[in-house]
């Protein structure tokens, strides 16, 4: 039952309370979709006309607790939205990024326990609302011709809680297509949704003002070298001047791909890259011939493993198991697909080159957590079709990879001999989670996972993870290099 109250932002000038008073707060719900609950301020009276609001809903479903044998409401979403006519929620609604329960989870749990509303007991959620920016545009093709019927949507890394898009529009027979009620601040951009023909489907990032209405031409340009795409031709502000110097940022997932020099210097880079780090990166060193360890994960019984015959074992089990947690890295597989990849920026500095990549074909996949055989204390398992990757110039060893709303950071390096590297720690950074994976390097040069450590949304951090009993040819574990 969420309370709270609307407000104006100090920049917002003389908007009345009672105009304010219109604004509506909405409710979505959990899996099973919208709830049948909503709340209009003006209608809660005299005291909510000053931009409070009451609220009030229940489960979108209900599930059956298997200890307890009770059905009720668990723990699911509960999303609370405010929207009014010409004006936008100053930081995208994302305090109303919110969940309910029947009961407050274990302070143990993994859940953020402030984010959770219960039966009886009113939370409290504020909005701040600023006035909107308005687009109205035009698509076009190379000649300059109206595009009907195309489906432009605007977007961003950052976009209000459950929503996939910030806004969507079809264009009409004169190729228009308008936006209202645009968050200030932000960056967006605007992609075709049916653009798949198009070697670029989206554009720079715009940041619009508050209050401003917004000229845009949009143009899918002709084939090229770089195939067809979606370009800004044209953005005028209310004043009719030309605003894109001032609003259009850079961004390299916008831009078009590098010439066939450059992408070869960059595939050049990413197998030398492989080279230096294929002690983490390919199968174990022949040295190698078996080696066994205990596998213990917090909450759960340990278990043995042992890998005989190991230099002649299958291919993939060499390739892909032997690092002793759940891990396919991002850095790794990018460098065993570069003959996939095009680019649309290599930029190699003194000390560091930085690549954006794209996969040509099916997507890969990338995958961490912290378990093993299919038990996890988290897991994540994600196609990456294209990202941004930072190496060392010097030594040639990742910094970092990002690819969707995934980060890996790679750090403490040590050599494993001269030219060739290993790191001792890998951070993994998700929206809901941090996996922390610490190495060691043991004789005869393995790579193998040691602990690992979690990070959850609640700001809590515990061990997860972690091995005990290492053999290596029969005999305990030899470390080189220093621990974390």
């Amino acid at each position: 039952m969420p309370t709270g109250k609307t407000r104006t932002s100090s920049n917002v000038g003389s908007l009345k309370e009672s105009l304010l008073a219109a604004t509506a707060v909405r409710s979505k719900g959990s899996r099973s979709g919208l709830l049948a609950a909503g709340a209009r301020c003006a209608e809660q009276g005299p005291s909510y006309a000053k931009g409070r609001y009451l609220l009030r809903f229940g489960p979108g479903m209900m599930v059956k607790n298997e200890q307890t044998g009770r059905w009720g409401a668990g723990i699911q979403a509960a999303t609370v939205f405010v929207s009014k006519p010409g004006y936008a929620e100053k930081n995208l609604c994302r305090q109303g990024d919110l969940y309910m329960a029947d009961e407050m989870p274990d302070e143990n749990s993994h859940w953020d326990r402030k984010r959770i509303i219960l039966p009886g007991k009113p939370y409290r959620v504020d909005f701040t609302m600023v006035p909107a920016a308005t687009v109205k545009g035009k698509l076009v093709d190379e000649a300059g011709q109206p595009l009907p019927g195309r489906n432009i949507r605007l977007t961003g890394d950052v976009l209000p809680p459950s929503s996939s898009v910030a806004a969507s529009a079809t264009t009409d027979a004169d190729g228009r297509f308008q936006f209202n009620c645009i968050a200030p601040g932000f960056q967006w951009w605007f992609e075709i949704r049916d653009g798949n023909a198009l070697a670029l489907r989206r554009t720079q990032p715009l940041t619009f003002e508050q209050g401003e209405h917004y000229q845009v031409t949009l143009q899918i340009t002709a084939p090229g070298n770089n195939g067809r795409m979606l370009r800004i031709t044209s953005v005028k502000d209310s004043q009719g001047r030309d605003v894109r110097a001032k609003i259009v940022a850079d961004d390299p997932r916008a831009r078009p791909f590098v010439d066939n020099e450059t992408a070869q210097r960059a595939r050049e880079i990413l197998d030398r890259v492989a080279e230096v780090n294929r002690y983490w990166f390919r199968a174990l060193s022949e040295d190698v011939r078996s080696f066994s360890y205990t596998f213990h994960l917090a909450g759960q019984k340990p278990f043995k493993l042992t890998y005989q015959d190991y230099v002649n074992a299958r291919s993939w089990h060499r390739e892909w198991y032997p690092k002793g947690i759940s891990y396919t890295g991002g850095a790794r597989v990018l460098t065993s697909l570069s003959r996939r990849a095009r680019f649309r920026l290599v930029q190699i500095d003194e000390n560091q080159i930085t690549i954006y990549f794209v996969l040509q074909g099916l997507p890969s996949t990338v995958a961490a957590g912290n378990g093993l055989r299919g038990t996890w204390k988290g897991f994540f398992r994600t196609k990456m079709n294209e990202g941004l990757i930072r190496l060392d110039a010097k030594r040639l060893t990742p910094i970092s990879i990002e690819y969707g709303r995934l980060r890996e950071l790679y750090s403490r390096y040590i050599e494993v001999e001269k030219g060739h590297y290993v790191p001792q720690r890998i951070q993994i950074l998700s929206p809901g989670m941090t996996f922390d994976f610490r190495f060691r390097l043991l004789e005869p040069n393995m790579w193998l996972f040691d602990r690992s450590f979690g990070r959850w949304t609640d700001g809590k951090e515990e061990p997860v993870a972690w091995l005990t009993d290492v053999t290596i040819n029969g005999q305990p574990a030899t470390p080189r290099g220093n621990l974390l």
